[in-house]
């Protein structure tokens, strides 16, 4: 005999197997229980069960089936949530590696200075503008390489002072320095450091009246068996696309007079023009106009 609850039927098999019990839902499914295993009821627990029954022929409701509302899915955000840490490394990330080595150079070196003269290092987040400035002023024109073995090949003049495009590079460095940790100083054009990068190009030109200031050495010419040895190599271009690339890169280069990787990463497809000369040779020109290193766009 069964007896519905909720939405299951339960009831023994048959009489001779009151050992088990099955669960019928939804009259398709079966499920068997072995009950073998339970310990045997005692005359208490048959007359409590006998009750139970009883009570529930007096009209009490059956037990309804539990049903389990869905979980709530949280909903799913538009935009990307960035930490603080995030974003200082996006922050960083626009300054190169070596870029990064020649800023911590030029602070050090600053600050080795400092401690010298006045005892203790140098505050970036707190000094004031003028006091910047001041001590600026007077630290281009004391600042002195340390002795080494590159010094005994220079003049006496010469090994006592920093190369004048040294100098520039320490002064980006500490201006570098100064926007990274959120000051907004630009130690090279506001008008406070006026006076300060006043004499520092003093300095240089008297560093070049006297003999202190050293040429700018820049990379030897190729002499004309490298030329044959180059021209020879790129031959190959019609059958390497590596050869083709690296002979497109020279040409560029040689017959364009560029100064550096800037001149390329402004190039577009259409930035040559063919032309023709009287003779009916073919000539290229450079359809736009093209910056040179550490351009500023307005």
């Amino acid at each position: 005999m069964a007896k519905t609850y909720g939405d299951f039927d339960v009831g023994l098999l048959s009489k001779e197997m009151d050992a088990e019990l099955y669960l019928l839902y939804d009259e398709d499914i079966l499920i068997s229980l072995d009950l073998s295993s339970l310990v045997p009821a005692t005359e208490q627990d048959t007359e409590m069960i006998y009750e139970l029954k009883k009570s529930d022929m007096e009209g009490l409701p059956p037990p309804q089936t539990p049903v389990c509302a869905p979980e709530s899915k949280p909903e799913a955000k538009r935009f990307r949530s960035m930490s603080e840490v995030e974003l200082k490394q996006f922050q960083d990330a626009r300054h190169s590696k070596s870029t990064k080595r020649n800023t911590k150079w030029g602070i050090q070196l600053f600050q080795d200075w400092h401690v010298e003269v006045f005892g203790t290092p140098l505050d970036f987040e707190k000094v004031e503008i003028d006091e910047l400035a001041n001590k600026l002023r007077k630290f281009f024109c004391e600042a002195k390489p340390k002795e080494s073995n590159k010094s005994k090949y220079m003049m006496d003049a010469q090994s006592g002072y920093y190369h004048k495009n040294t100098l520039k590079n320490i002064r980006s460095a500490i201006n570098r320095h100064l926007q990274d940790i959120g000051r907004s100083i630009d130690i090279v054009r506001d008008k406070e450091f006026k006076s300060t990068n006043q004499t520092l190009d003093g300095m240089l030109k008297t560093m070049t009246k006297i003999g202190a200031s050293r040429p700018t050495k820049h990379k030897d010419i190729i002499n004309f068996q490298d030329l044959q040895k180059i021209s020879s190599y790129l031959r190959a271009a019609t059958f390497s696309p590596l050869v083709l690339r690296q002979c497109v890169w020279y040409h560029l280069s040689i017959h364009f007079v560029t100064r550096g990787l800037e001149f390329h990463h402004q190039l577009r497809r259409d930035s040559f023009q063919f032309h023709y000369d009287e003779n009916g040779l073919e000539y290229v020109t450079l359809r736009q106009e093209t910056q040179q290193k550490n351009f500023r766009v307005a």
